[in-house]
């Protein structure tokens, strides 16, 4: 009867099938575009199965098209037949999937969840920042606890010196020798306890962070810092090589703290049986510049490289003159308020080489320099 068919009702056969099978084209394609691009979405295989079918379905249309011309009745047929499998097998999954379906969240309860999840996130964050605020509050007491009870030691301490002293040249000669021994001791415990109480005070000060960091030639900085322990480099022989070092943003006084501080220990805990030398050399990396100091000293246990920069730590021994052992931990204080870094590495025996991190000064004051 087809033939019978004027030509119009022909072609609005064949154009709403065609138009039929390129809708079903671009639905399935769009689906499988879309759980590609998609890890996150459920049930990932039904997706896949209904694009099929729908394929299959606009491969019908298709041929159905085509029969006006190439009447492939058992193509068609095998189309349907797979279309009705695929059917089958959607039907089946689509049953056993509804369960599943049925449980998942919905946009709205999605949304109140992760609104949930940023509320709580937001009040971490600002306990955090409260936790935070109040820590910075503690630490400012703490550091001036420390500087005005270091500062209030002083005072008597000057005066347990001052009369050692008037008992030890009164009594000059007149005393035994036990005696002696004690007014000596006495004075080289004073000494010993003004030392630390000055150092403490140093400590508490270098906790502070350092807001107005202006650029510091790092050559200078070590020169100044030679000067100051010049006797200490004199009697031991020591020679201290210090190749060219980028310019840095810091403080130069408390720079010259540091550098008088690690030098000075590489003089103390000298190898005996190897003359002193110390390298100083710096690099540019980045934004930073990074200063190493290298010596030949008797060194120290890596797995003690942490421990080092803690207070009153001393990994070795030695004479009366040994120190608080705070310098090195004044040196991360001040460091850190100057927004660097400081390690160090040593081996028994082979030396130790400290390494500091700090914000490299701008391109054109080096270029001015």
């Amino acid at each position: 009867m087809c033939g019978d068919w004027p030509a119009w009702l022909g072609w609005l056969h064949i154009l709403s099938d065609l138009t039929t099978f390129a809708a079903y084209v671009a639905i399935p394609v769009s689906i499988f575009l879309y759980v590609r691009a998609r890890s996150d979405v459920p049930l990932r295989g039904l997706f896949l199965l209904f694009s099929a079918f729908i394929f299959s379905c606009g491969c019908v249309h298709l041929f159905d098209a085509l029969m006006f011309w190439w009447p492939a009745y058992p193509i068609l047929g095998l189309i349907k037949l797979a279309t009705a499998l695929i059917s089958a097998v959607t039907v089946v999954a689509l049953i056993r999937a509804l369960p599943v379906a049925v449980r998942l969240p919905g946009l709205a309860m999605v949304n109140a969840r992760l609104e949930q999840e940023v509320e709580a996130r937001t009040a971490s964050e600002e306990r955090l920042r409260d936790q935070r605020q109040e820590l910075q509050r503690i630490n400012r007491q703490l550091e001036q606890f420390a500087y005005i009870a270091s500062h209030d030691l002083l005072e008597p301490l000057r005066k347990v010196r001052f009369f050692a002293d008037v008992v030890r040249d009164e009594a000059e000669g007149q005393l035994s020798a036990d005696a002696d021994d004690a007014i000596k001791r006495l004075g080289r415990a004073v000494e010993r306890m003004n030392r630390l109480i000055r150092d403490l005070l140093t400590f508490a000060r270098a906790g502070r962070t350092i807001e107005n960091c202006v650029p510091v030639e790092f050559d200078a900085v070590v020169a100044e810092a030679m000067e100051q322990i010049e006797p200490a480099i004199q009697a031991s022989q020591a020679r201290i090589d210090v190749q060219p070092i980028p310019a840095v943003m810091g403080d130069r006084l408390l720079l010259v703290q540091v550098m008088q501080n690690i030098l000075a220990n590489a003089i103390r805990y000298r190898h005996p049986d190897r003359p002193v030398m110390v390298t100083i050399s710096g690099r540019r990396s980045g934004a930073h510049v990074v200063i190493a100091i290298a010596d030949q000293g008797i060194g120290f246990d890596p797995s003690a490289s942490q421990r080092l920069f803690e207070p009153f730590v001393r990994l070795h021994s030695g004479g009366p003159d040994e120190g608080s052992g705070i310098g090195l931990a004044i040196c991360a204080r001040i460091v850190q308020a100057l927004r660097g870094t400081i390690t160090a590495d040593g081996r028994p025996g082979g030396g130790a080489t400290f390494a500091i991190t700090l914000p490299a000064a701008s391109l054109s004051h080096e270029a001015e320099a």
